[in-house]
């Protein structure tokens, strides 16, 4: 019996006409240790023998990749959208500890996107090309078996909601200096009886 698990952004699922036996939304959560490092998924689409990688972009604007460099425009360089794609993909093959073939897109939804001298390489779908897309995963053998099950149900058992990074260190309320600061040096205010001094000099 097949299941469905639609992905949390929907706006890049419609038009898929058919049914896909398991499809894990891991959105904004972050899978298992695996040798200590954390990676994050978007959508793990689960296919007879082959698994997809769906890392959801919504960037607006003109970009070029020089030299491997992703930028503006303007020259500014950017975050390598690509890196952390890559990185999930290794992590994730490392953790399944199978020999089943993934492939990984990023999928640009925005129409107000624009990625000049672009090659036909780039693991990238536009929002032109979204049509071609979904005709081609709709094109993949989708049986489900219990290995394709056993990766379905391994990632939602290890996936965790919590972004570990953002942790808040653990403090005493009454061990914290309390007080108003300096907007200018963020320098606690010194009170002298009526009169009130800032610790820094203009």
């Amino acid at each position: 019996m097949s299941s469905k698990v639609l992905p949390e952004n929907g706006s890049w699922t419609v038009g898929w006409k058919k049914t896909y036996p398991l499809i894990v939304s891991l959105s904004t959560t972050y899978c298992s240790k695996q040798n200590r490092n954390l990676f994050q998924l978007d959508t793990l689409v689960i296919f007879q023998e082959k698994l997809f990688i769906l890392d959801a972009k919504h960037n607006a604007g003109d970009f070029y990749i020089d030299d491997d460099k992703w930028k503006i425009i303007s020259g500014t360089e950017i975050q390598d959208l690509l890196l952390q794609m890559k990185r999930s993909m290794t992590l994730l093959r490392k953790l399944l500890r199978m020999n089943i073939p993934i492939a990984s897109y990023l999928i640009f939804t925005n129409s107000e996107f624009y990625l000049y001298n672009d090659s036909p390489d780039l693991p990238a779908v536009f929002p032109t090309q979204m049509p071609r897309f979904l005709k081609k995963l709709n094109s993949q053998r989708s049986r489900i078996g219990v290995k394709e099950k056993k990766i379905a149900e391994q990632l939602l058992a290890l996936h965790k909601h919590d972004n570990p990074h953002m942790c808040v260190p653990e403090y005493d309320y009454d061990r914290l200096e309390k007080g108003v600061v300096c907007g200018a040096c963020c320098s606690f205010m010194v009170y002298k009886g009526r009169n009130v001094y800032v610790p820094h000099v203009e």
